[in-house]
């Protein structure tokens, strides 16, 4: 299958330079603008905002432009980024039918349902998965769980990489809109709590990823898009086990980021478990390479570390909705031995040992079955003198 080129519609503007010098004698005094909070539906003077755009909605889009669109839209343009000028409507329908046209040209909306040539490989170099909800009750909104990534500039071209991510943020929508219609919410809930991990067991963070978010800066690609056509859908974002390097460079890197966007940003190093509770993030709301107990990204091998001689450790999974089968495969060292042992413990049921053995070769392979709301421990234990390295992937059917 060949790769859907992603194209860019005309502006209203000659270049891509004069683009950007109108969006930016545009932004004055962004910092002092009053953000909309997530939960807060539409007043009196937003729905005036939007009645104005909705009135320069290119004919063509008319039918399929929807409120919340124009609510997201207004919030993230018309009331921050151009809220003290005179012509901020006029300059939100701009950007909405720029990123209307986009969608459609370049079928967005189609991408998460369609067959991707390298999907596992952008699943191994970008692990990500949606743990759950925060637990704050009519304000919970949907959490997005990503491990920064390994080198991908050799597997991807940059048009790739758009339209992988572009994919990423299209299933994020999907899922935000699920779970609004099911609360019954038309406005509030669209926007998401991101947490990225800088995992240091899948080493440095790659130069391409760092040349993707730089180039973002400046361009219409990559992480950009989530301000150009998914504006207002993120609440915050926690970076977590980040290195000493990069935490020194955020306080120089978010002076060329949009000011509303770079306050929603947080930086931790391996002291983070306190910022994510408060946020309403548990450990039922993590997946388990990150101390949670929900499933891990779809893909991805996680890593337990050395195991001492008589080491034991133990990860737990909690079943989620729809899931009648696990599937796991553990990795040690060349001539090494382990053994490992899985417990289930059902909603109303005493734990029970439903697989165990010995792990003598380099990978083990088996699985069990569970329903919703099981909780599975498993246990590794070093039953050698010297110490092994672990491995393991967890899958969820």
């Amino acid at each position: 299958m060949t790769t859907m080129a992603m194209s860019t519609p005309a502006t209203p503007f000659s270049d891509e330079a004069s683009f950007k010098a109108w969006v930016k004698s545009g932004n004055k005094d962004e910092k002092k603008a009053v953000r909309i909070q997530d939960f807060e539906t539409p007043g009196e003077a937003e729905k005036a905002l939007m009645d104005q755009v909705r009135t320069m909605i290119n004919p063509k889009h008319k039918d399929t432009v929807t409120d919340l669109q124009i609510s997201r839209f207004c919030r993230g343009y018309a009331m921050c980024t151009f809220w003290t000028q005179e012509d901020k409507a006029e300059r939100t329908a701009i950007m909405l039918n720029l990123a209307l046209d986009y969608i459609v040209t370049n079928k967005i909306a189609e991408l998460p349902d369609k067959e991707m040539p390298k999907q596992a490989e952008w699943h191994k170099a970008w692990p990500q998965c949606l743990p759950g909800i925060t637990a704050n009750g009519a304000k919970s909104q949907i959490i997005w769980y990503t491990i920064c990534p390994t080198d991908f500039s050799k597997q991807f071209t940059a048009e790739e990489t758009v339209q992988y991510h572009l994919r990423d943020m299209q299933m994020v929508q999907n899922k935000k809109r699920a779970t609004m219609e099911r609360k019954g919410q038309q406005f509030t809930g669209q926007m998401h709590v991101c947490i990225s991990d800088m995992n240091s067991d899948r080493g440095a963070v790659s130069k391409s990823f760092i040349k993707y978010f730089s180039g973002a800066i400046t361009t219409k690609e990559g992480p950009m898009t989530t301000q150009h056509y998914f504006p207002d859908s993120m609440a915050c974002t926690f970076v977590i086990n980040a290195p000493m390097w990069v935490r020194a460079l955020w306080s120089f890197g978010k002076m060329f980021m949009e000011p509303t966007t770079a306050v929603k940003f947080q930086i931790f190093g391996s002291s983070y478990h306190e910022a994510l509770k408060q946020a309403g993030i548990g450990k039922d709301q993590l997946p388990m390479c990150c101390n949670g107990t929900a499933p891990n990204p779809p893909g991805h091998h996680a890593d337990l570390g050395s195991l001492g001689n008589g080491t034991t450790i133990k990860i737990t999974l909690k079943v989620p909705p729809g899931i009648s089968k696990v599937k796991f495969t553990f990795t040690i060292d060349t001539n090494r031995s382990a053994s490992y042992l899985v417990k289930k413990k059902g909603n109303e049921s005493e734990s029970e040992t439903v697989s165990s053995g010995k792990m003598e070769s380099t990978i083990t392979t088996a699985e069990v079955a569970a329903a919703p709301g099981d909780e599975l421990d498993f246990v590794f234990t070093n039953t050698e003198n010297k110490s092994t390295h672990l491995t393991y992937n967890i899958e969820v059917e």
